[in-house]
C-alpha cells in the first residue's frame, strides 16, 4: 500500500524488508518482519536498523563496505541477525552506486604523461634519484626534485603533469615536518603504489621510538630514558604492534578508562533525564568563583538590513560583534580573541537593544568535586607536576572543554584551573559538568596507561595485559598537520593513510560567528586557498584533532570515498572568515571562504574522542557545498552542522546519519544556526551583488535514525532560514524543529515513530510524553513565522501522538484565527497514522488541542488526514521508495 503522498501509486513496493530481494522470506525467518499493523517497538527498531544497513551498503564504494563496523553500530545482533547472514546480505547485490571504484588504489598506477617519481620507505634521499629503481625515502625529497625538474624545463608555472608514486609502508613526518604544497606544486598526483600486495602508505604525524631500555619503576609500571634525539614533549602514544594496529594508549588518568572504547558510552536520556554508562567520568558538585576577567575592547552594533528575512521580527535584526580580550596570561599563550558573538535576546517587538550571548571568557576558576569523586581522587594530595595535568569537563550538556590544572585542595575538594575553556563557544562561570583528569604519574595504575616526564626525558608505561611483560613498538605524536596544501592547484592525493597527529585542544581556538561552536583552524590535512584539489580513497584514523580542514578561498575540492574514524575532533571542516566588525565577506579582496566543495561517498564514524562538540561535517562561513551519499555515525553531537547561513546554496542529500548526539543534548542529527547576518555575493558569483540573505540550501533523501540523545532530526535552530528539508526519512524523533527565522519548508518527509524513545537506552520504550512530528521553539508570538511550511508529510505514531508543538502560539484570543495563523507554520496535506483508538493532538503553547478541533474550529491543516494502522512491511517499503537508493 502506498501511504506517502509523494510516492507514485505505480511505484513497485516489494514485500519484506529486503526490498526487491528475490528471497524476502529469508528476512522474515530472522524475526524482523510483520505482516500486520501489530508489531512491537523492538521489531520496528530492528526493521529501521536493517533499512539503514541496506542503504549504507548501497551508498558506499566497495573498498569502504565495512559491514562488521556498521552492523555493530546499528546493534543488529539484538535483532537475531547472525553475523554470517548480515555479511552475506551486505554483499548480496551490487550497490547501485559504485562511484568509488575508480578511486580504489591500483596495484600499480598507470603510466602518466609528464614527470613520474617514486618514493619508498626503503629508498634514500641522499642516494636516490626518484626512479622506480632508486626511489626517494621521503615525499619531501620527491616534491623538491619535482620543483627542480620543472624549473630546469623552463616552465613559468608548474603545469606539466606529474605523478609521485608512494610505496607501501610507514613514513614518519614527525622527523621532516609538515609537507607543504604551494602554487609551485600543482598539477600533481600523489598516489599509493603497490597497496594491493603490501600495506598502504601510512603518513604518520609522529615518530616511531627506537627500542628503549626498560626497567621496573613500581609493580608492572616500567620506565625508560628517551634518547636525546627523540621527542619528549608529546601528548599521544601509539601501539604499533600487529595486534593493536596503531591504537592509542591512555595517558595516565583518573578514573581509569580508554577514551576510544568509552567514547559514546556516557549517554544522556532526555526522556527520563538520566545518564548511564558514565563510569569514565567523576562528578562535579558546582563551579567555584571565576578568576578570569572579561574585557570588552570594542563592541559594534550594526543594523543588518536583512531585506525582509524576518518580517516584523527584531530578534536577529540587530547583532553585536564583540571583540573580547582575554586576560594577559591567555594572550601570552597566543590565544585569539573572539571573532563574533551575538544576537539579541530581547523578545519584545520594537526593541532596539542587542546583547551578546554568554561571554567567551566567562569561565569558572575551578570546580568543587562531589564526595563520590573524592574517593576516586584519594591520591590527589600526592600528585606531583600538578600544573601539567589536564581536566576534561562536559559543558552545559552541549559539549566539553579542557582546562590546565593549577592546584588541588583535597580538604576543600576543589580543583583550580590556570587556563583553558576556549574549546566551546558558549559556557558560563557556573558551568561544572562531569569530568576526568589526565597526565598524572601517580594515576598510572592500569594496563595500557603511560606518562612522560618531559623535563627528565623519561617515559613510563604499563604494557597492555595481552602483551605480558613485553613492550610493543611505540610511536609518539609530533605534528598536528601532516599535509598542508597552500595555494596549490590541481593536486590529487589517493590511497594514503593519515594518522598519529597531536591534539590541539590546549592551543588556540576560534569562535566563528553565528553559532555555538568553537573550532581549531588546524587538521591532519589542510587545504587552504587551493583550487581543484582531490582527496580520495584515503583513510584518516586516530588524528589528535580534526582530520581534514578546507579553509581560505579554496574552491572546487573533492573529498571522495575516504574513511574517517577514531578522530580526536571533526572529520571534515569547511571554515572561512569574515571582517568581524561588519560581518562582510563580499568584497573580492576579502572573499576568504571555501565554496563549491564536494564531500561524497565517505564512511565517517567514531568522531570526537577528545572534542564533544564535533561532527562528521562542519560548515562555518562557507556555502555552496555538497555533502552527499556519505554514511556517518557514532558522534557526540550533531553529525552535520551549519554554523551560520552565510552563502546558503548547499546540498545535503542521500546520506545515512545515525547514532548522533551520543554524549550531548538539545541538538539534532543535523543542526543549523543563523544568528548573525553575514554579507556575501549573490549566488557565490564574483559579479553577484552584495547580499546578506543566503541562497536556499536543500536537504533531501537522507535517512536519519535517532538512537541516543538527538532531540530532533533536522534542527533549524536560532534564526535558521532558507532551507528546503524535503523527502527525507526520519526515525524515532521529529522531522523538523525551528527556533525563529523564516523561509523554511519541511515537506514530503516520512517520519517513523517520533514517540519511540532512544533505542539504546535502558528506558527504551514509549516516551513519557508523546513524540512530535514537528515543532517551533519560538516563544515570540506573531513575529517570525513568515514562509514556514509543513506539508505533505507522513507521520507514524505507535500510540497517542502530537502532530506539532508551537511554543508561542495562542488559541484563546478572540481573534484566534488570524492571530494563530501568524504564529504557527502553514500546515497542509499531511498524513498521520495512529493505532486504532489513539488520539492526535496539537500542542499550542500550554494548550493541548485535539487535531479535529485544530482543523475544524481553527481552520488549520487543510487536506490533512488521520489513518489507522500500518504494517511493518509497508513502513519499510514506503521509506525505501522515498529514498530511491535501493532501486535497481
Amino acid at each position: 500500500m502506498v501511504i506517502h503522498p509523494t510516492i507514485s501509486a505505480s511505484s513497485h513496493l516489494c514485500p519484506g524488508l529486503n526490498r526487491c530481494s528475490k528471497e524476502p522470506e529469508q528476512v522474515r525467518m530472522h524475526g524482523v518482519s510483520s505482516t500486520s499493523s501489530q508489531f512491537t517497538a523492538q521489531e520496528l527498531r530492528c526493521a529501521v536498523r536493517w533499512l539503514a544497513f541496506r542503504v549504507s551498503s548501497a551508498l558506499l564504494p566497495r573498498h569502504l563496505q565495512n559491514e562488521d563496523v556498521i552492523a555493530d553500530a546499528l546493534r543488529l545482533q539484538e535483532c537475531n541477525l547472525t553475523a554470517g547472514f548480515v555479511k552475506d546480505s551486505f554483499h548480496a547485490s551490487t550497490p547501485k552506486y559504485d562511484g568509488g571504484a575508480g578511486h580504489a588504489v591500483d596495484a600499480r598506477p598507470p603510466a602518466a604523461a609528464g614527470i613520474v617519481l617514486w618514493v619508498s620507505p626503503q629508498g634514500s634521499d641522499a642516494n636516490g634519484d626518484g626512479s622506480e629503481v632508486r626511489p626517494f625515502k621521503s615525499v619531501h625529497a620527491a616534491r623538491d626534485k619535482l620543483r627542480t625538474l620543472r624549473t630546469q624545463r623552463g616552465l613559468e608555472a608548474p603545469r606539466l603533469p606529474a605523478t609521485i608514486n608512494i610505496g607501501g609502508g610507514r613514513y614518519d613526518f614527525g622527523q621532516l615536518g609538515t609537507l607543504y604544497l604551494t602554487e609551485l606544486d600543482g598539477y600533481t598526483r600523489y598516489v599509493a603504489s603497490g597497496a594491493e600486495t603490501s600495506q598502504p602508505p601510512v603518513w604518520s604525524g609522529g615518530v616511531a621510538l627506537p627500542n628503549l631500555q626498560w626497567r621496573t619503576h613500581r609493580g608492572r609500571v616500567l620506565v625508560a630514558n628517551l634518547p636525546s634525539d627523540a621527542p619528549a614533549n608529546f601528548d599521544s602514544l601509539f601501539d604499533l604492534s600487529d595486534e593493536a594496529r596503531g591504537r592509542r594508549l591512555t595517558r595516565a588518568r583518573v578514573p581509569n578508562a580508554d577514551a576510544e572504547s568509552t567514547s559514546g558510552l556516557c549517554v544522556v536520556n532526555p526522556a527520563v533525564k538520566q545518564e548511564y554508562g558514565c563510569s569514565a567520568y567523576l562528578r562535579a558538585a558546582r563551579a567555584v568563583s571565576r578568576r578570569f576577567s572579561t574585557f570588552i575592547n570594542e563592541t559594534v552594533i550594526k543594523a543588518s538590513n536583512r531585506g525582509g528575512r524576518v518580517p516584523g521580527d527584531d530578534l536577529f535584526s540587530m547583532y553585536a560583534a564583540a571583540m573580547q580580550l582575554p586576560p594577559k596570561d591567555l594572550l601570552a599563550d597566543g590565544f585569539k580573541p573572539a571573532v563574533c558573538t551575538g544576537g539579541s535576546i530581547r523578545r519584545s517587538k520594537g526593541s532596539n537593544s542587542s546583547e551578546s550571548w554568554l561571554d567567551l571568557y566567562d569561565r569558572p576558576a575551578g570546580i568543587l568535586y562531589a564526595p563520590s569523586a573524592a574517593r576516586a581522587l584519594s591520591r590527589a594530595s600526592n600528585w606531583s607536576n600538578v600544573d601539567s595535568a589536564i581536566v576534561h569537563m562536559m559543558n552545559l550538556g552541549w559539549g566539553n572543554v579542557q582546562y590546565q590544572l593549577e592546584e588541588v585542595d583535597t580538604a576543600a575538594r576543589t580543583l583550580r584551573f590556570s587556563r583553558g575553556g576556549w574549546q566551546h563557544g558558549r559556557t558560563s562561570k557556573n558551568a561544572a559538568g562531569k569530568f576526568w583528569v589526565e597526565n598524572l604519574l601517580e594515576e598510572l595504575d592500569a594496563p595500557g596507561e603511560w606518562y612522560v616526564d618531559s623535563k627528565r626525558r623519561q617515559l613510563y608505561l604499563w604494557p597492555n595485559a595481552t602483551a605480558g611483560s613485553s613492550v610493543p613498538s611505540l610511536s609518539v605524536s609530533v605534528l598536528e598537520t601532516i599535509l598542508h596544501l597552500d595555494g596549490a592547484q590541481h593536486v590529487s592525493v589517493d590511497g594514503i593513510v593519515f594518522t598519529e597527529t597531536s591534539t590541539g585542544f590546549m592551543r588556540p581556538y576560534e569562535r566563528p560567528p553565528s553559532g555555538d561552536w568553537a573550532i581549531r583552524r588546524a587538521a591532519a590535512v589542510v587545504i587552504e586557498r587551493a583550487i581543484n584539489v582531490s582527496i580520495s580513497g584515503c583513510k584518516f584514523t586516530r588524528t589528535g584533532g580534526n582530520a581534514l580542514l578546507v579553509t581560505g578561498a579554496s574552491k572546487d575540492a573533492s573529498i571522495h570515498a575516504n574513511e574517517f574514524h577514531s578522530l580526536g575532533d571533526s572529520a571534515v571542516v569547511l571554515l572561512g572568515a569574515v571582517d568581524w566588525r561588519s560581518g562582510d565577506a563580499s568584497s573580492l579582496h576579502s572573499a576568504n571562504y571555501p565554496s563549491r566543495i564536494r564531500v561524497t561517498a565517505n564512511l565517517m564514524h567514531e568522531i570526537g574522542i577528545w572534542g564533544k562538540q564535533t561532527s562528521c561535517f562542519f560548515q562555518g562561513v562557507s556555502g555552496h557545498n555538497v555533502f552527499s551519499r556519505n554514511v556517518c555515525f557514532n558522534g557526540p553531537r550533531a553529525l552535520v552542522n551549519f554554523n551560520d547561513g552565510f552563502l546558503g546554496l548547499s546540498t545535503i542529500s542521500e546520506n545515512v546519519l545515525f547514532n548522533g548526539c551520543r554524549e550531548t543534548v538539545d541538538h539534532g542529527l543535523f543542526n543549523s544556526w543563523d544568528r548573525t547576518p553575514l554579507r556575501s555575493r549573490e549566488g557565490d558569483l564574483p559579479t553577484g551583488k552584495p547580499v546578506d540573505t543566503p541562497g536556499t540550501s536543500t536537504l533531501t533523501r537522507n535517512l536519519l535514525v535517532n538512537a541516543y540523545g538527538s532531540g530532533h532530526g533536522f534542527d533549524h535552530d536560532d534564526g535558521s532560514e532558507y532551507f528546503r528539508t524535503v523527502e527525507n526519512v526520519v526515525a524515532f524523533t521529529n522531522a523538523c524543529k525551528g527556533n525563529f527565522g523564516s523561509n523554511r519548508e519541511c515537506n514530503g518527509n516520512f517520519v517513523i515513530a517520533p514517540d519511540l524513545a532512544q533505542a539504546y537506552s535502558p528506558k527504551a520504550e514509549i516516551r513519557t510524553h508523546s513524540g512530535v512530528c514537528a515543532m517551533e521553539a519560538d516563544n515570540g508570538q506573531g513575529s517570525s513565522f513568515a514562509n514556514k511550511r509543513f506539508a505533505n508529510n507522513t507521520c507514524i505514531f505507535l500510540g497517542n501522538g502530537t502532530a506539532y508543538e508551537f511554543s508561542g502560539c495562542r488559541a484563546d484570543r478572540a481573534d484566534a484565527g488570524p492571530y494563530l495563523n501568524s504564529s504557527v507554520w502553514a500546515t497542509s496535506g499531511n498524513t498521520f497514522i495512529l493505532p486504532s483508538g489513539s488520539i492526535l493532538h496539537v500542542r499550542c503553547a500550554s494548550h493541548s488541542i485535539v487535531f479535529t478541533e485544530w482543523q475544524v474550529a481553527l481552520h488549520q491543516d487543510k487536506d490533512s488526514k488521520m489513518l489507522p494502522g500500518i504494517s511493518l512491511e509497508e513502513i519499510i517499503a514506503n521509506a525505501s521508495a522515498l529514498l530511491k537508493i535501493l532501486d535497481t
